[in-house]
């Protein structure tokens, strides 16, 4: 014995009810849906992943230093930077970062500093005078 919640809901020329013949118009609308918000949470991983691992230019890091530099010490007289980035050892882990320094008149002596900075942000990671 089968209860009428089991049977398809048919009429009785086995036609589709109005609810069946609804569901299957908007089928389609409810698949755009779903792949739409697949493809959007697939293009922020991806968005990401690519801004995560983008580099600076040794040209835009250095940019960055020497304006930092400028507001801290104005008479800033020279700079430099070595095009890729080295691998550093610090605190027991290998990093790559930009290398570079800089030169500035205080008192009348040039002070000359070096630093390493993050290839990705262009923050100063350390700034020691230059031996």
């Amino acid at each position: 014995m089968t209860l009428s919640n089991d049977l398809p809901a048919t009429t009785k020329d086995d036609q589709p009810t109005k609810e069946t013949s609804d569901w299957k118009g908007k089928l389609p609308i409810v698949l755009l849906a779903c792949g739409t918000i697949a493809g959007a949470c697939l293009a922020a991983v991806l968005t990401d992943q690519f801004l995560a691992n983008r580099q600076l230019s040794a040209k835009d890091v250095l940019s960055q230093v020497k304006d930092y530099v400028k507001t801290t010490h104005h008479n800033m007289e020279g700079s430099w930077i070595e095009v890729q980035p080295v691998n550093v050892e610090r605190f027991n882990q290998k990093q790559s970062l930009y290398y570079g320094g800089f030169s500035y008149r205080e008192q009348g002596k040039m002070q000359q500093f070096e630093f390493y900075a993050d290839p990705t942000t262009g923050l100063l990671i350390d700034v020691f005078r230059a031996h």
